[in-house]
């Protein structure tokens, strides 16, 4: 180590020469050791991560019945309570053409686990044979098994009321006969008294009746 002393005088100034200090080892003359320091580690462990689980989801294949909730917050009222929805609705969509849908859908991978099933109104107005509509009511209760659940809203019509309990008549019984394939009782549950005059259609209270409903079925089958 090199070390510097100044001494300061009125009449003079001594310097004294820098003297080097060298620190010597041992009598010996053996060098001191040192441990040399550890070496950082090449490779540190993962850092703790959080798996926040993605949101079920749920998809609502329907008719007009379904595109009468336009504007009263279906979709928003789904993810409120934590679902991702696909709302696939078409006015003069029949059974058969949602089959098809559905299907296509399946082949393709896209089906998610719940899918909610509101169509038959057009077949029921339409007055189609009931031996065209069973073989397509079959067609989407294929769906429903260990991968998928099919909940099927039926009808309730002051309109074409013969047709649509034939209707009602065949899903019941594929319900009985198909695992995970169920049938939730608008029929019953409807508030009928909102149907509009025409006898198919509901009014607003009862289109946002239908969208609670809607909602309602989530959360009944969320665990199946």
């Amino acid at each position: 180590m090199r070390r510097s002393t100044i001494f300061a005088g009125p009449k003079w100034v001594i310097l004294l020469a820098t003297t080097l200090v060298a620190c010597t080892s041992s009598s010996n003359g053996a060098s001191e050791s040192t441990t040399p320091a550890s070496a950082a580690p090449s490779t540190y462990p993962p850092l703790p991560t959080t798996t926040t689980p993605s949101a079920p989801e749920v998809l609502i294949v329907g008719d007009f019945l379904t595109t009468d909730t336009d504007g009263l917050g279906l979709g928003e009222s789904i993810a409120r309570i934590g679902w991702l929805p696909t709302i696939d609705a078409r006015e003069d969509r029949t059974i058969a053409e949602g089959a098809d849908l559905l299907e296509s859908s399946r082949g393709r991978g896209v089906l998610p686990r719940l899918i909610i099933v509101s169509l038959g109104a057009n077949d029921a107005c339409l007055a189609t044979p009931i031996e065209t509509v069973e073989p397509n009511i079959r067609r989407i209760a294929a769906l429903a098994g260990d991968e998928h659940v099919v909940v099927w809203v039926n009808l309730q019509m002051k309109d074409c009321m013969a047709r649509a309990r034939t209707i009602n008549d065949a899903l019941t019984v594929t319900a009985m006969t198909t695992p995970n394939f169920f049938v939730a009782d608008w029929a019953t549950d409807a508030p009928i008294q909102r149907l509009e005059g025409d006898g198919i259609h509901y009014d607003r209270k009862g289109s946002q009746f239908r969208v609670d409903y809607y909602v309602s079925l989530l959360r009944m089958y969320a665990t199946r």
